[in-house]
């Protein structure tokens, strides 16, 4: 579990840090755009080995029906994307919620 919280710190993490540098100097716009995608696929991935650990969990089936749904309307639909966008920021918080909070449930029940 402890591997999992670091690997959404780090898929959360790397993007922000080449934003801010892209915001100096501008050379790691791309970086960080591409690294963004990334972090949305490691997430996915991070979510499905919870899924693995406790299908009961009903966080992560809300996490995938919010993505699920988000894919469906930008892809599928021409929708306003204004306010699209602001999903995959939300989808990112909100898993690491999730993350964090049965890590900490584990540690607890561990003690």
């Amino acid at each position: 579990m402890k591997f999992l919280v670091g690997l959404n710190y780090f898929a959360i993490g790397v993007p922000i840090i080449l934003g801010l540098l892209s915001i100096k100097s501008g050379d790691f716009a791309q970086e960080a755009l591409v690294s963004t995608m990334l972090t949305g696929a490691l997430q996915v991935l991070i979510a499905l080995i919870l899924f693995a650990r406790n299908p009961n969990d009903k966080r992560l089936y809300g996490y995938f029906a919010i993505t699920i749904t988000f894919f469906i309307l930008w892809l599928g639909f021409d929708i306003n994307e204004d306010w699209l966008f602001a999903v995959p920021p939300a989808l990112a918080a909100f898993l690491t919620y999730i993350v964090i909070s049965t890590y900490l449930h584990e540690k607890k029940k561990s003690i």
